[in-house]
């Protein structure tokens, strides 16, 4: 190649790039400009305000009942509190896990049904089995929850397994496994944040699910029952949570979600979504996304913090400290808080 070609094409592939960058920065400024016009505020302002009223419509007590196993979990008080200790092992964890389906409804021979049933292979639920001959065999918590995968991953493993033993035709270590894992979902629903309600009442609704179809009638009904109650409890908590989500895009209506977070009549769960909805709101609106988070965020939930029962005072922290990001943490958080979450909340 001659000099003359090469330092043509380098200049103008600068001078692309630069041309590139003056457009991203174009686009920002109309962006920001549209999200603080008039009519994107009224926007907003309408979207809150009728998710304030569905929610007061709808009632609260209506909305986040929580479920009862209605006798589908462990029987064995021993063993209950392991498996109990284990599942908040798993919701505790920080390490990434493998992200699978629950595939029990796939059709045979599939990739995703493949997946899935290797799962079911994981060494730890070999320690969450043992405790169905013997607590003792199982050894500390942390043998049963060993790897310390992700609450979902590791429910999702133990269904499989449970499916392997229905086929091998040993249904009563299939129960076995899947009360295990309504008693790790319905444990999850006692702790103070929604996501972990929210995935403990679809493991539930899965485990049970599943159960419905191995069991003969009239057992198989009154299973399929629990089932339907656990997954509208299900669709229930992700409506209140969606809704959260638009109350807070509006700033002038934070002082509602502080009323809801104080109130000790509702469940801690709701009144924690309220707190971190109050911090976190700026995810979904454009202004504050795009040019900067409202100081009232942060004064709002100032106010609470010496109200607060011990509960919720780590999700008020946590609201706090990401509610004043610059733009790029802004964004980057944005987006890993989606890839994060999406799975939980997934129909």
């Amino acid at each position: 190649m001659q000099a003359s070609t090469h330092k043509t094409i380098v200049r103008g592939a600068c001078g692309c790039a630069a041309a590139g960058a003056v457009l991203m920065v174009v686009v920002w400024i109309l962006a920001i400009n549209y999200a603080r016009s008039p009519r994107a505020g009224d926007e907003v302002h309408r979207a809150a305000v009728a998710a304030l009223d569905t929610i007061a419509r709808a009632g609260w007590p209506a909305t986040t009942v929580v479920f009862e196993p209605d006798g589908f979990a462990l029987p064995d008080p021993a063993a209950t509190e392991v498996v109990r200790l284990a599942g908040r092992v798993w919701s505790d964890t920080t390490r990434p896990a493998p992200s699978i389906a629950f595939g029990d409804t796939f059709p045979a021979g599939t990739r995703a049904r493949q997946r899935w049933l290797q799962a079911g292979r994981h060494a730890a639920v070999d320690s969450l089995l043992a405790l169905r001959t013997s607590v003792a065999r199982a050894g500390k918590v942390s043998e049963v929850a060993q790897g310390r995968a992700a609450v979902l991953y590791q429910s999702r493993a133990v269904l499989a397994r449970a499916r392997h033993a229905a086929d091998s035709g040993d249904v009563d270590v299939a129960e076995w496994l899947l009360g295990a894992v309504v008693t790790v979902g319905h444990d999850m629903q006692s702790g103070p944040t929604v996501l972990r309600a929210i995935t403990g009442v679809r493991l539930e609704r899965d485990a049970l699910e599943m159960l419905a179809r191995l069991v003969p009638a009239p057992r198989a009904d009154a299973v399929a029952r629990g089932a339907a109650r656990a997954d509208s409890l299900f669709r229930r908590l992700l409506a209140a949570r969606r809704l959260l989500r638009l109350v807070a895009r509006d700033t002038t209506l934070l002082d509602t979600l502080a009323t809801w977070a104080l109130d000790p009549v509702l469940p801690l769960p709701l009144r924690d979504d309220c707190v971190r909805a109050i911090g976190l709101g700026w995810m979904d609106d454009g202004p504050e996304l795009l040019g900067g988070v409202a100081a009232r965020r942060d004064s709002v939930l100032a106010r609470l913090e010496d109200s607060l029962p011990a509960a919720l005072q780590p999700a008020l922290q946590g609201a706090r400290s990401l509610a004043s990001p610059g733009w790029v943490q802004r964004l980057s958080f944005a987006a890993a808080y989606d890839d994060i979450i999406a799975p939980l909340v997934a129909p």
